[in-house]
């Protein structure tokens, strides 16, 4: 799966601020996905809930969560 087939463009501008590893139109297996999604995570309990940078994070976990391919 390719973050570039979930995420616009912008989208995963803004996420690779906090996840400068990924890139946009690699091709990644389930397990890395799984970890992908693991990091979102962990960048949403390190930058908190409840503030615009933590709102944006759990935007992108539940647009990953949410895509068939995932």
């Amino acid at each position: 799966m390719k973050l570039n087939s979930i995420y616009s463009n912008d989208e995963f501008k803004k996420v690779s601020n906090h996840l400068p590893n990924w890139e946009y139109d690699k091709d990644y297996s389930e397990n890395e996905i799984d970890i992908f999604d693991e990091q979102l995570e962990d960048v949403n309990d390190l930058v908190g809930y409840e503030n615009e940078t933590g709102i944006f994070i759990s935007d992108m976990i539940y647009k990953l969560r949410s895509n068939p391919q995932y």
